[in-house]
């Protein structure tokens, strides 16, 4: 899952050409779509969809191209997410916490990947890595990215306490609860 904080969302009444220029920024090939009036989510487009429609019509809003994305609770199994998802035919759902807000969005990609390993996305040659390892052996490593996923990138062990699933999280528990500074050695 994308935590709410870390989406990058495109506004529903933005135009093709816009959210074409945030594609091309971001190396992704699918955002969200809020809505903003609402302060929810409308859903996602795809750049396949948004490719598509630019030679057409680039000044159109990008609301024919929004699909849909499904409501799951936080607290549902990932095989009920998949299911949930393959039902409604949708690449992402929107995850919900117990009062109904949004928490975050979970791509059917990431999905897939928890479940059986890397896959190569759409435009994976333009996507960032959440990983870098530098000369000196040492890893970058994007505190969203899961305990798991590191795990299997760098060969390591991590493990997390009770809920903590992401690097983040571990650094945070291991920083006393905090958010640890850029650089700072944290006990193992």
């Amino acid at each position: 899952m994308v935590p709410a904080s870390h989406l990058d969302t495109v506004p529903g009444d933005a135009t093709v050409a816009e959210v074409r220029r945030r594609f091309l920024e971001s190396g992704r090939d699918r955002l969200p779509v809020s809505d903003p009036a609402a302060d929810g989510l409308l859903g996602c487009v795809s750049w396949r969809d948004l490719e598509s429609a630019s030679s057409t019509d680039p000044g159109r809003p990008i609301a024919g191209l929004v699909r849909p994305a499904p409501f799951v609770p936080e607290v549902m199994a990932a095989v009920e997410v998949l299911r949930t998802m393959q039902a409604k035919r949708s690449p992402a759902a929107a995850v919900v916490d117990e009062h109904g807000g949004v928490v975050g969005v979970v791509f059917l990609q990431d999905l897939l990947e928890e479940i059986v390993g890397e896959t190569l996305g759409e435009r994976e040659g333009a996507q960032p890595s959440r990983i870098r390892v530098q000369a000196d052996g040492t890893a970058l490593v994007d505190g969203i990215l899961s305990l798991r996923a590191a795990n299997r990138a760098l060969g390591t062990a991590l493990e997390g306490e009770g809920r903590v699933r992401t690097v983040g999280g571990l650094c945070s528990v291991l920083a006393g609860g905090r958010i640890p500074a850029v650089g700072e050695e944290l006990p193992q």
